[in-house]
């Protein structure tokens, strides 16, 4: 976890070349549109070989602790795509 403004963060999110799981609430009361904006986000970073939205029907802004096991479900997944886990 950072603490960054959002111009900090979006000036430095086309740098990113790695995997990227992206995991929101559905519920998540800080954005209007939680989907929308997992998908803005992943529409900015294009320099990833792998970008993986997964939303958390249900959850709020902290889906890892409302939802633990399900999170902990989508991450797996994702580093088996990411081929850093083995199959």
């Amino acid at each position: 976890m950072i603490r960054a403004t959002k111009e900090h963060a979006w000036a430095k999110i086309n740098a990113v070349k790695t995997p990227v799981l992206l995991i929101m609430g559905s519920r998540d009361p800080d954005f209007e549109n939680p989907v929308e904006e997992t998908d803005f986000v992943a529409s900015q970073i294009s320099c990833s070989q792998l970008v993986v939205k997964s939303m958390v029907n249900g959850a709020g802004h902290y889906p890892h602790v409302e939802f633990t096991e399900e999170v902990a479900r989508m991450t797996m997944d994702f580093l088996r795509k990411a081929s850093i886990l083995p199959n």
